[in-house]
């Protein structure tokens, strides 16, 4: 009976009214269909991020994390640079204060040659090393005079009287210089000097 009823139901001859669903609806379910389609596929893409191994909260903290270093890295360069430049302009002034005291050293040396100078001068006039009395040669200096191609030359010759002081001594000065030139022995004398030494 029920194998009957299946097939009188398939018969041809009736007429079958199928409902029909308004425009509205029709829409309706086509953009739930969509919708349903795209979050669909952000969780697949989302699960697709997440399997190979990218979360959105993971990279950005990531990021935060990187500017704040960066912001750091800035900030410890900005301070070297400040560093820097408080040791560029510690290291001008030393320099100029090593100038200054390595010129007033100088000065200060050069004094203390001169004085020394001085000191023995007196100290061979008042009381000379060898205890001898009389005319002595202190000092002979010979330097050349202008050009290096003249041979012209100047000396300076300082003569104390030692221990005795109370007469003026008068007298002539010759120099003699014996050396080579054009490899034979030549003596050279100079004029005769008329001197007054008071010393």
């Amino acid at each position: 009976m029920k194998l009957k009823q299946l097939f009188n139901k398939h018969r041809t001859g009736e007429v079958v009214i199928k409902r029909r669903y308004s425009s509205r609806v029709k829409l309706f379910v086509i953009g739930l269909a969509v919708v349903l389609l795209i979050v669909a596929s952000g969780a697949i893409y989302n699960y697709g991020l997440t399997a190979a191994g990218f979360e959105k909260f993971t990279a950005f903290r990531q990021q935060s994390s990187l500017r704040e270093e960066i912001k750091r890295v800035r900030d410890e360069n900005l301070e070297l640079r400040e560093t820097l430049a408080r040791a560029q302009r510690t290291l001008q002034m030393d320099q100029v204060a090593y100038q200054e005291l390595d010129r007033s050293l100088k000065e200060s040396a050069k004094e203390i040659n001169k004085l020394r100078e001085e000191l023995s001068f007196y100290r061979n006039i008042i009381s000379p090393s060898n205890k001898v009395g009389g005319l002595q040669v202190e000092r002979l200096n010979v330097e050349r005079a202008g050009n290096p191609t003249d041979n012209s030359y100047r000396y300076k010759l300082v003569l104390i009287q030692s221990l005795k002081h109370e007469s003026t001594i008068y007298g002539r000065l010759r120099l003699q210089v014996s050396g080579t030139r054009t490899e034979r022995m030549r003596p050279w004398c100079s004029r005769p000097q008329t001197s007054a030494n008071t010393a």
